[in-house]
């Protein structure tokens, strides 16, 4: 580690050797904070949200359930049915201890509409790795919460939109001093 403690000063505790300093690397690193959702790249993000999927569609097959993968197209992930019952069932993946998990806006709307048939599995603990193909997960322990009834006294706002003003005044041009994005270094926040 960059300074030999096994934690950067970026806050992250790494696997596999990776060094936090090398941007290439950070892949493979944890948030030592125990919030979903800070993965550093779009491919990690989607890789441990496909092992929780699985993860969750194994465990409704195995209770007997019929489970259909709606997460592109509802504000949930699967619906699962059995007999007459079905199942609305929010799938959320993470490298964390699963403390907490972001929700949307729709999936916190959908929940709330839809209480008694809402359940949230989360898989918590991923392993992540970058291997030399891909990105690989493994492992996780998962947690299901079935009625999932959210306490609304329990969100947390995480950000708000901000229009900039535009205003008649003198523009200066970047030209001079280029801008380096977080997204031109590989980082998704």
């Amino acid at each position: 580690m960059a300074n030999g403690s096994g934690v950067s000063r970026l806050g992250l505790r790494c696997t596999g050797g990776a060094d936090p300093a090398n941007i290439g690397q950070l892949v493979e690193c944890l948030p030592d904070a125990p919030v979903q959702g800070l993965v550093l790249s779009a491919e990690a993000r989607e890789a441990i949200e496909a092992h929780a999927m699985r993860a969750a569609i194994a465990y409704f097959e195995e209770q007997g359930d019929t489970v259909e993968d709606v997460s592109k197209s509802k504000p949930f992930d699967l619906l699962c049915t059995r007999e007459r019952e079905r199942l609305f069932v929010e799938v959320k993946g993470t490298q964390t201890e699963g403390i907490d998990v972001r929700l949307t806006p729709g999936e916190v709307r959908f929940a709330l509409n839809n209480a008694d048939s809402m359940v949230l599995f989360v898989v918590h603990s991923v392993v992540c790795t970058n291997g030399s193909a891909a990105v690989r997960t493994s492992g996780g322990l998962s947690h299901v919460v079935q009625p999932w009834r959210i306490d609304e006294a329990l969100l947390v706002p995480l950000g708000y939109s901000y229009p900039v003003p535009r205003q008649r005044q003198a523009h200066r041009s970047c030209a001079a001093a280029p801008i380096r994005s977080t997204a031109s270094m590989g980082i998704t926040l």
